[in-house]
């Protein structure tokens, strides 16, 4: 089951990440449990290419290393590190 944070997070939900993360983690929730198919909000976020979420995710200290790489996924992490590439 997907928690509605990585729903969130999956939907590329920019305005709402900033506002439900702080509590998350001011009440000491784990926000990097990945759901069933292993797959975290960071993870979601950033395979869907919503470099602003991810990018926000790494900012409030998400535990990047908790995602399985592949090629694809480690592009998505560069640009959410350094924004949007332009092509």
């Amino acid at each position: 089951m997907d928690t509605p944070f990585l729903v969130a997070s999956w939907e590329g939900k920019f305005e709402v990440v900033p506002l439900v993360l702080p509590l998350l983690l001011e009440h000491g929730a784990d926000v990097d449990i990945p759901n069933r198919r292993n797959v975290t909000p960071f993870q979601a976020a950033s395979e869907r290419g919503f470099s602003r979420v991810s990018q926000l995710l790494l900012e409030y200290g998400i535990n990047s290393y908790k995602i399985v790489y592949s090629v694809p996924l480690v592009t998505h992490y560069l640009t959410a590190m350094v924004g949007d590439l332009v092509t």
